[in-house]
């Protein structure tokens, strides 16, 4: 609870009004009867939501698409680089070969963001993660808070028809582009969601599942203009919660690529903090590798 008292204070302190309430003892088994009997209390915002990523992505691309914009999936990039006037992107997919020529370039390829950054002279340590995931089968709806434990060790959410996904631990990456799910680790969020949720002790998983996640060491993403090459700007290293984020991060990448700035505050995620000592660095003309 200590804290959780913290993070609300430190919110407060910032200028933010999320409206957390902390709840104990009785207040807590109002909002929440199903939860365990380990759980002696919690931050809750009021005004916290969820949302399906296998349905909110693809209706951002179709709304991007009836703006204006061309969405090419399926496109490994091969080669980037900048003439002194354009960026030159170099694309390969199973019909052949895009070349794109831009004057502004977002590097937003999640845990794949590293070679292009590092091909401006921008090496970061960003890091693939794999988070184990699952989901149980229909249950009777009793869960409408997102649910998350401090520390870390197990998050969940309940649909509307009924299935709780639930996330905790690491998953195996395969390679550079697949992940799947750990037994052990499998195994282990199961005992959990059975401690903090007693209704699911005789539910089924369904589905287990894992993905490929970019972490840098403070957790902290980097968002904002390079160092070395006017208009690149760099949009990754989410640590997990790029889905929730990803249009406040969208709109901040948005403005700089249309205006320069950002009216939001963004210099805390300054790729300037792992260069502490460096001067700006003329772009290096290499090919870089990467997975879009």
């Amino acid at each position: 609870m200590a804290a959780l008292e913290r993070y609300r204070a430190s919110v407060r302190d910032a200028g933010f009004d999320l409206g957390l309430e902390l709840v104990t003892g009785a207040r807590l088994r109002e909002h929440c009867p199903w939860l365990g009997s380990r759980a002696l209390g919690g931050s809750l915002c009021i005004e916290d939501g969820q949302a399906n990523p296998r349905l909110v992505s693809p209706a951002f691309a179709l709304a991007a698409r009836q703006a204006g914009a061309q969405v090419f999936e399926r496109h490994r990039v091969d080669e980037v680089a900048h003439d002194g006037t354009l960026f030159r992107l170099r694309a390969t997919h199973a019909e052949g070969t895009l070349e794109v020529r831009s004057p502004v370039l977002l590097n937003c390829a999640g845990a794949w963001s590293g070679p292009i950054a590092t091909h401006f002279g921008e090496a970061v340590p960003l890091q693939s993660g794999h988070p184990a995931m699952a989901v149980t089968e229909p249950l009777p709806f009793f869960m409408d808070w997102s649910l998350g434990v401090e520390g870390g060790g197990i998050y969940c959410r309940q649909v509307a028809r009924g299935n709780l996904v639930l996330g905790g631990g690491a998953g195996i990456g395969l390679d550079a582009e697949r992940a799947r799910s750990e037994r052990d680790a499998i195994a282990t969020l199961s005992a959990q969601a059975i401690e903090l949720l007693p209704r699911v002790a005789h539910a089924h998983f369904i589905r287990t599942w894992s993905g490929t996640e970019g972490y840098l060491p403070d957790r902290q993403p980097v968002l904002g203009p390079s160092r070395t090459t006017p208009g690149l700007f760099h949009g990754f290293g989410f640590a997990g919660a790029g889905f929730q984020i990803g249009p406040a991060a969208g709109e901040v990448l948005a403005e700089l690529a249309c205006d320069g700035r950002s009216t939001t505050p963004i210099e805390a995620f300054a790729i300037e903090r792992f260069f502490p000592d460096a001067k700006a660095e003329r772009p290096v003309e290499a090919a870089a590798s990467a997975s879009h």
